[in-house]
């Protein structure tokens, strides 16, 4: 029994217990029974033991209970490529840490520049990471190449990531030393670009960022921030884009893209950080939908607003109504007979409809297009009615508005919209606090299609008090007189409450009353070519994009007067 129990223990010192996060299972010799034990039973249970202590040692696994591991993977220069080699062209770079180490994430985290014209392979051999180039790979003369990890490589316990984790080697005879980093941003809205690439090429070209690959490239963290280094000295083209196509070329119709307008000088000298702003180019201006099935209405979608349509007919029978909805156009009219809509897209691009005519009768019915349950209502503003159809006049004989619970009639003003001809507003002198009941009878409108109300409708509201609101006072200042902005005034949500043009003069002075409280945001666009919107950057015509300032105001508080000072530099 003495020579049973020393092989047992030989098995319980299992070499793999040595090595990191392998574990084997402790097997004591109490758990042993000395008597009565034939030797094929012995060698049968010695078998199954090892076989489990082989089993349990093949694989490595993340630790359980114990102190936290916090350390990051560390290169083991023993059985590692050497870095920062020069003359050297590898097919494969090994790397070794101090403990077993996974990847994640690497088309992300891993960084190859100048970037690689085929794909690499990684591979994990025990606590070894080899990255193997393909065998149709070509490096360039004379390049330092850099591989940066990122965040790709990270220990087997905790995640915890490699830090600046980096290989470089030369083609040439020297490894270059220069640097260059810089931010990119979204040229809209100013927020910094995650993963974009910023891009150097040796050739200077335009083409370039269509044909080829950069020389330098780096991408940009979540701040935008982007870092080039072990660069060569010269002159490079410079560009950024965020890579839909994982290509590294420019692809105008669907990538966000950026350019600086002069070559950039690397050099010894200090270099001053790249703030770029990066557009997704403008899409040409056209009509991408056409809907006439509904009666006395024809309903053209375009691929940006409808405003820049400019359209014309021959003399025509009958009145012809527009109504831009976004990037909808409604043209609201009876045709006796066939008729023709040109389009005009800009200067060169036209395009020609041929309508046909309506037949008479088969008009809808005219109805009120009103939600369920109705705010309270803004006592500084009109009541706003909207229908299915373009009205054309309106009856106040046949409308009633009928206040408190007494239901004292109270006098009214109603007015149509040109501009929003399916909406009518309705102005009272509103009482705070007092509900009201409006009641439509039937005839009170009429549409252009010929339609009237068929139906009594009545809306029940109440109006809010005026100190639930407050005023808004902007005053901008040091605007050049000979530059045209447009101001666009959005509520937290986006929602656009106000549009303000800025051109003639420096100082502007703009009162927004009985606004409801909260926090409002000023959108300053610079309208450097005056066509009313903003635009964003063309490559090929070289205009960057316009610029826009984002002011983020502090909250409106209710029954309060809030003065703003805006001033061009800041």
């Amino acid at each position: 029994m003495a020579n049973k129990n020393r092989l047992i223990g030989r098995l319980n010192n299992c070499e793999v217990t040595r090595q990191s996060h392998y574990f084997c299972t402790p097997v004591t010799t109490d758990l042993i029974m000395p008597m009565k034990i034939s030797r094929t039973q012995y060698l049968l249970w010695g078998l199954s033991l090892l076989s489990l202590l082989l089993t349990q040692c093949a694989n490595p696994l993340a630790p359980t209970g114990g102190p936290r591991d916090e350390e990051p993977p560390e290169l083991v220069q023993e059985g590692s490529t050497p870095n920062e080699q020069v003359r050297f062209r590898p097919r494969e770079i090994s790397l070794t840490f101090n403990e077993w180490v996974k990847i994640q994430d690497p088309l992300r985290q891993i960084v190859i520049s100048p970037p690689l014209a085929h794909k690499y392979e990684l591979k994990l051999r025990k606590r070894t990471l080899i990255l193997s180039f393909d065998e149709k790979e070509v490096l360039r003369d004379n390049a330092t190449y850099v591989i940066n990890f990122g965040e790709a490589i990270k220990d087997l316990a905790e995640s915890n990531p490699a830090e600046n984790l980096q290989f470089v080697f030369s083609t040439g005879d020297q490894i270059d030393s220069l640097s260059l980093a810089g931010v990119l941003r979204d040229a809209y809205s100013s927020k910094p670009l995650d993963n974009a690439l910023f891009l150097l090429y040796e050739n200077t070209a335009d083409s370039v960022v269509r044909t080829e690959r950069p020389f330098y490239f780096a991408r940009t963290n979540k701040n935008g921030q982007f870092k080039l280094t072990n660069l060569r000295a010269g002159q490079f083209k410079a560009a950024a884009l965020v890579d839909a196509d994982l290509n590294y070329l420019y692809n105008q119709a669907t990538e966000v893209f950026g350019f600086v307008d002069t070559l950039i000088n690397v050099s010894g000298d200090s270099q001053d950080s790249i703030f770029l702003n990066l557009s997704a180019q403008a899409a040409p201006f056209k009509r991408v939908g056409l809907d006439t099935s509904s009666y006395g209405r024809a309903k053209l979608v375009f691929n940006q607003s409808a405003s820049r349509a400019l359209f014309e007919t021959d003399s025509l029978p009958f009145q012809l109504l527009p109504e831009v909805d976004q990037d909808t156009l409604l043209l609201w009219g009876v045709a006796s007979e066939p008729w023709a809509l040109r389009i005009s897209y800009d200067s060169t691009r036209r395009d020609t409809l041929r309508l046909g005519a309506v037949p008479p009768g088969g008009a809808p019915a005219l109805r009120a297009t009103m939600p369920a349950k109705l705010p309270k209502q803004n006592p500084s503003l009109p009541f706003q009615l909207s229908f299915n159809q373009a009205l054309l006049r309106a009856d106040t004989s046949r409308i009633q508005l009928l206040a408190d619970t007494l239901l004292l009639r109270v006098p009214i003003a109603l007015s149509l919209d040109s501009l929003h001809p399916r909406q009518a507003s309705l102005r009272a002198a509103w009482q705070e606090n007092k509900p009201y009941s409006l009641r439509i009878y039937p005839g009170a409108f009429t549409s252009r299609l010929g339609q009237s109300n068929t139906d009594t409708l009545q809306y029940n509201f109440s109006v809010d008090a005026r100190k639930n609101y407050g005023n808004l006072i902007l005053n901008f200042q040091g605007y050049p007189a000979d530059r045209q902005y447009i101001v666009k005034v959005l509520e937290k949500s986006g929602r656009e409450v106000r549009s303000l043009r800025l051109s003639g003069q420096t100082e502007y002075r703009f009162e927004l009353n009985a606004l409801a409280s909260g926090v409002y945001v000023l959108e300053i666009i610079s309208d450097e070519n005056s066509n009313g919107r903003w635009d964003p950057g063309d490559y090929d015509l070289k205009r960057q994009p316009e610029p826009v300032q984002i002011k983020t105001l502090e909250q409106l508080r209710p029954n309060w007067d809030l003065e703003v000072e805006i001033n061009a530099e800041n």
